[in-house]
């Protein structure tokens, strides 16, 4: 594990939070949807063990319109896709389950 220090931490938060609000001005300038994936990592110390969270939780959130979050399941081709940040207060927390094949999303 390699820990980088405070500074370039800072230095690389600063530049992809540039490269998100250019993102987001040029989705409403074009009327365009932008799909951003986020590499995640198990959180430490946490009482579920299979806890992971995104990279970058604070400045994907506040760049996000919308947010959703695929969870692993006991069958290894099927996902839960969980809504997590949307317009409409009411529709959080809805799901659904999607099954992974060679071809994409079924």
């Amino acid at each position: 594990m390699e820990l980088e220090s405070s500074d370039s931490i800072f230095i690389l938060n600063r530049g992809l939070n540039f490269q998100l609000a250019c993102l987001n001005q040029l989705a409403k300038h074009y009327n365009l949807a932008i799909l951003l994936t986020s590499q995640v990592h198990t959180k430490i110390g946490e009482q579920e063990s299979k806890k992971i969270e995104p990279v970058a939780t604070r400045i994907s959130e506040f760049w996000s319109q919308n947010i959703i979050h695929m969870t692993f399941n006991d069958e290894k081709s099927l996902r839960k896709i969980i809504l997590e940040k949307y317009f409409d207060d009411s529709k959080l927390g809805s799901f659904c389950f999607v099954k992974l094949d060679k071809n994409g999303l079924i």
